[in-house]
């Protein structure tokens, strides 16, 4: 059985390292440290540089999200536990992906009934 407490450990760890990274971010995407260049081009390069930023926003807040979950199953004692068939997830997995509510093959069920984007 996977170390529940070194699991914890580990997103409490992760969870602080990209809160500071979104708050960077945040800061990049209002240009706190410096306002938007007044060269057209530059300005241009900036401003798709924000929607990367954006994108990656995004991405580290689903991360959060994920990270936050997974803190409260440990909490209920439903780690480990898929949310679908109830079946124990498999060690492996969940050293691969720490914050998986499902077991392999109910993740691929539902994965083949999303639509492709």
């Amino acid at each position: 059985m996977v170390d529940q407490q070194n699991i914890r450990q580990i997103l409490t760890a992760r969870y602080d390292e990209i809160v500071a990274r979104l708050e960077k971010v945040d800061r990049d995407i209002r240009h706190v440290s410096q306002p938007l260049d007044r060269i057209m081009d530059e300005q241009s390069l900036e401003l798709q540089n924000d929607e990367v930023l954006d994108a990656l926003d995004d991405s580290i807040r689903d991360e959060i999200k994920h990270i936050k979950r997974t803190l409260e199953r440990l909490d209920k004692g439903k780690y480990g536990v898929c949310e679908i068939c109830s079946k124990v997830i498999p060690d492996r997995r969940l050293e691969v992906v720490p914050y998986a509510t499902t077991c392999v093959e109910c993740e691929s069920k539902s994965e083949s009934h999303k639509p492709v984007k």
